[in-house]
């Protein structure tokens, strides 16, 4: 069974936001795409989000701001960040602000699985461990 797994895809390149969508529905996972920070944030007012992906490199608003805003709603959210322009800094950078992976593109849909999936797997155990926390208190 698929765990109740709300992922947020925020991409100015619509191809790249909907290819990650299609893999990830056929994985069974809920889905929504927007295409800049500001539409983000809009929508993180209304869903909670488990887990966004989202480009460093965004007109308006870079994914860092994107993941510093968002992270200022909720520390339970899990980032994985992804560009056309990696490097060690930027990598080492989106780290240091919270980031829990980063993905190169062009994407490999093997590789972009792999992580999404440990992402996700890794927001069901500390739900599931802040559950008994919650029951032993």
């Amino acid at each position: 069974m698929v765990p109740d797994i709300n992922f947020l895809i925020i991409d100015s390149d619509e191809a790249v936001r909907k290819g990650i969508e299609i893999l990830l529905r056929q994985e069974g996972y809920k889905v929504w795409t927007v295409a800049s920070g500001q539409e983000a944030l809009d929508l993180a007012n209304k869903i909670n989000f488990h887990i966004v992906v989202t480009d460093l490199n965004m007109p308006g608003m870079s994914g860092i701001e994107i993941l510093e805003k968002l992270r200022q709603k909720s520390d339970n959210i899990c980032f994985v960040v992804s560009t056309a322009f990696p490097s060690v800094k930027s990598a080492v950078e989106a780290m240091r602000q919270g980031a829990y992976d980063y993905i190169a593109k062009p994407f490999n849909s093997e590789e972009i699985k792999i992580i999404l999936r440990r992402a996700a797997e890794r927001q069901v155990l500390l739900r599931e461990a802040g559950q008994k926390e919650y029951y032993r208190g």
